[in-house]
């Protein structure tokens, strides 16, 4: 098991702190911050823990840990906890977001590749534009032609 690295609280005057996501877990100040948008989305829709741990599948224990700032939700579950919520990965954890659109212009890739956008009602918008084989074009079409129906 690797070490998490050190991140120092942010700075006092409030402005966003630099952070490398390839370094490991996020900071604490990044996952309380992550933990209190839930809570707030939460007391928005007037729901428990519990009704959110229901409606997103992830267990109330995992819920609690993140809006306390203890864990940092992983992609799946922060997927699935937007959706709930009917938020983006973006509303929730801006932090994140940036983290993996800056991973992207380091890797030399186009940003808006795939783009994904909650719609609500857990649904979502989305957008690829990469250039792929045109057997996988066709079996994504088929994929999407099976999810809408």
């Amino acid at each position: 098991m690797g070490s998490t690295p050190y991140y120092s609280p942010p700075p006092a005057d409030g402005t966003p702190q630099e952070w490398d996501p390839a370094a490991g877990y996020p900071p604490e100040y990044v996952r309380v911050a992550i933990g209190r948008r839930i809570q707030a989305a939460l007391d928005e829709k007037g729901w428990k823990q519990s009704e959110l741990a229901k409606r997103a599948g992830v267990g109330r224990d995992s819920i609690s840990l993140y809006i306390r700032g203890k864990n940092s939700p992983t992609h799946a579950s922060l997927v699935k906890v937007a959706r709930a919520l009917g938020k983006d990965i973006g509303d929730i954890a801006p932090e994140l977001k940036l983290a993996t659109v800056e991973r992207i212009r380091a890797a030399g890739t186009r940003e808006a590749d795939v783009e994904l956008t909650s719609i609500g009602d857990g649904r979502a918008r989305l957008r690829i534009d990469r250039i792929v084989s045109m057997s996988d074009a066709a079996r994504i079409l088929a994929i999407l032609e099976k999810v809408e129906q």
